[in-house]
């Protein structure tokens, strides 16, 4: 009996280490292919990869409407129905990926990066669908391993031919990357996977999912309007340092999600005593978790990128993830009890705030002014957030 609590206690354990090495994998290959694009290529070349990068993100808020967090919710809540949900889920993904490319043909960049873009556009937009999966189909470790391999293959690729490749080339390749993930993804969940276009049940979809959407997407804005404003302001050498520390910044939000995301459907079944209990441990844990992200952005910011951060700046980004730390929590919450359209609410007024500091602040101090103006952004959203749980205290969790 003791054995069988034991393996059973192994098993869980190293699921939830490869669900956060997952996310470790993914945030640490973020930080490495920038190490190389910076060391040992020009600079043209990383500079073009953050602007297409930044223009990728804007159009991925898009194709994605609501994306993992939506999906895993409705996935969960009716596991024996997965097949007619993902085939609905695919028909809403054709449709927003039709209108993406559609809009992507008028914007003013070079033709070559239309094409590519919207290969991109395609292998991502499908990927939150798996990660799904496979957070619900109990499959990290196998997919773990394997994107270990592909993404240690592709670094080297990039290292030894530093000197070889272009912008373009560069995007080509990374590109290709993305497709042998997808296609492994799409091979290994083949059985789980059924499609008929429906327009109907996509709308459906979209309706259904709208409010994440927007929840997305203003969280998107409240999160990443400064690294644009920086780039509008300044230029894209600036704003290529900015988004490696908004890399790093991104990396510790990442591990400390993929973290709680293990035990992400089971939270949203737990009771009010349990839930509380939850968040008392967490506020601990985020504390000390905040301490380790600021000494380590110190050391590798200046160390390893070269950099130059001071001690205000180390504080400020402690106090950054911090923020988001206690924020993670009450998105649970919210969520939850429903609440997308307060969470909406409380984004767009961070949002707004964001980027009115980060046009006040950038000038004249620059990659600071920037991360000071998100991380208001941030306080401003966790204490609203607060504010109308407090006012609310009826309500049960």
């Amino acid at each position: 009996m003791f054995r069988k609590k034991s393996n059973k206690l192994f098993l869980r354990s190293f699921l939830a280490f490869s669900n956060v090495g997952r996310g470790l994998l993914t945030s640490f290959f973020g930080l490495l292919l920038n190490y190389i694009l910076i060391h040992f290529n020009s600079k043209e070349v990383l500079n073009s990869y953050v602007y297409f990068i930044s223009i990728f993100g804007l159009f991925f808020n898009f194709s994605n409407w609501g994306g993992k967090f939506f999906n895993t919710k409705e996935i969960s809540k009716s596991p024996q129905m997965s097949k007619r949900l993902i085939s609905n889920l695919i028909s809403s993904k054709v449709i927003l990926l039709f209108i993406a490319c559609f809009v992507v043909v008028f914007i003013p960049i070079q033709l070559e990066l239309k094409f590519l873009l919207v290969a991109l556009l395609f292998l991502k937009s499908l990927v939150p669908i798996f990660d799904s999966l496979i957070l619900l189909r109990k499959k990290s470790q196998t997919v773990f391993a394997c994107e270990i391999l592909l993404s240690a293959g592709f670094l080297f690729l990039v290292f030894d031919n530093s000197n070889k490749l272009g912008s373009v080339t560069f995007l080509v390749c990374f590109i290709g990357f993305e497709l042998v993930k997808f296609l492994y993804y799409l091979i290994l969940f083949w059985d789980e996977i059924s499609f008929s276009f429906s327009a109907k049940e996509a709308y459906k979809i979209l309706k259904k999912s709208f409010s994440f959407f927007c929840v997305s997407l203003a969280g998107f804005i409240a999160s990443k309007s400064d690294l644009y404003i920086i780039g509008i302001l300044i230029n894209k050498e600036v704003m290529s340092h900015y988004f490696i520390i908004s890399s790093l910044s991104s990396i510790c939000m990442v591990v400390y999600a993929t973290l709680i995301n293990t035990f992400e459907t089971s939270i949203f079944r737990f009771n009010h005593k349990v839930f509380q209990k939850l968040e008392t441990f967490l506020k601990s844990f985020g504390l000390v978790f905040s301490l380790l992200s600021a000494i380590g952005f110190y050391i590798v910011a200046n160390l390893f990128y070269t950099i130059p951060i001071d001690y205000k700046f180390t504080i400020l980004f402690f106090a950054n993830i911090f923020l988001f730390t206690l924020l993670n929590f009450e998105m649970y919450r919210f969520t939850k009890l429903e609440k997308q359209n307060i969470v909406l609410l409380f984004l767009i007024i961070s949002g707004i705030i964001n980027c009115v500091f980060s046009f006040l602040f950038i000038k004249q101090l620059l990659l600071f002014g920037a991360f000071l103006a998100n991380t208001l952004g941030v306080l401003i959203n966790y204490l609203l957030m607060r504010f109308y749980i407090f006012k609310k205290t009826t309500y049960e969790i």
